[in-house]
């Protein structure tokens, strides 16, 4: 398993991509919204949100967030 952290300002987000694997979001801090497929989640402290392989996702933030992200190559 492959643990980053991901800090963006308000105003920042990920361009849309694809990731071959499981992954799953833990917000630490602030709040965004991500959006995976064609569905847009508000995300807050402590949030978790989880993306199938090959979902197109994007994050894009409000307030100052620390995204905790991690991919699980199963």
């Amino acid at each position: 398993m492959a643990v980053s952290n991901v800090v963006l300002e308000p105003g920042q987000n990920l361009p849309t991509h694809t990731t071959p694997v499981n992954v799953f979001f833990y917000v630490i801090a602030g709040k965004g919204k991500v959006q995976i497929g064609n569905e847009v989640t508000e995300v807050n402290s402590t949030d978790l949100v989880l993306s199938s392989p090959n979902s197109s996702w994007e994050d894009n933030l409000i307030e100052n967030p620390i995204m905790l992200r991690a991919g699980n190559p199963s």
